[in-house]
């Protein structure tokens, strides 16, 4: 394998760096997607992407609100 701007002996290194985000991101979306269509093959409290949307929206209040808090004097 050659990623181009790097060396030979970096490449170990490198990969090491991004590759553990990246796995974890792609797992949070294959299991957010696999939430969202069990919820929808149950018709559990309203569809799937009802829920995904709730609880992506209630975590951009949170996130908002502690940045706020942590700014303010």
């Amino acid at each position: 394998m050659v990623m181009t701007g790097r060396r030979d002996s970096n490449l170990h290194k490198e990969l090491n760096r991004y590759m553990p985000r990246a796995a974890a991101f792609g797992g949070m979306c294959i299991g957010a997607t696999a939430l969202t269509v069990l919820a929808d093959l149950t018709v559990a409290i309203g569809s799937g992407t009802e829920i995904l949307l709730g609880g992506t929206t209630l975590y951009h209040f949170l996130d908002t609100f502690y940045k706020q808090k942590a700014t303010d004097p």
